[in-house]
């Protein structure tokens, strides 16, 4: 009876974290808008963090690229920290969860490419946000 039931939690926790992964397609850009690192992530962030790290256990030939953004309100050099500590959260997230950091590439742009124009609080969080995206690793990615 034990086995038994312990076969049945496993395949039913297979089959939730391959439905759950495939909810998503990995092989578009996630923007995270409005993304503020003083803030713990979103439920809905942390529903596709979680997936993008169950995707990355299941395909070990693919790694992830957080890139950070932040508007154009700050100093050049806080933008630039801004958008790093923005990758960085993420990135640390997904190290949580034991994916290796060989398997990661962060970084941050600063307010180098707004999505949107800067003219209004809504633009500017938008343009505060991570891009995530899912590369093989055999893809050259020194000047992405």
């Amino acid at each position: 009876m034990k086995i038994k039931l312990l076969r049945f939690t496993l395949l039913f926790y297979f089959f939730s974290f391959s439905l759950f992964a495939q909810s998503y397609d990995f092989g578009k850009i996630k923007i995270i808008s409005g993304f503020d690192p003083a803030v713990a992530f979103s439920e809905e962030t942390k529903s596709y963090l979680d997936a993008l790290v169950t995707y990355l256990y299941a395909n070990p030939a693919f790694q992830v690229k957080v890139t950070g953004h932040s508007d154009n309100t700050s100093t050049l050099e806080q933008n630039d920290k801004l958008s790093i500590e923005r990758a960085k959260m993420v990135t640390d997230y997904i190290l949580s969860k034991g994916i290796t950091k060989d398997r990661i590439i962060e970084k941050g742009e600063g307010a180098k490419m707004p999505i949107v124009p800067n003219d209004s609080p809504e633009n500017r969080a938008l343009n505060n946000r991570v891009e995530i995206s899912v590369i093989h690793s055999s893809t050259d990615s020194s000047n992405e």
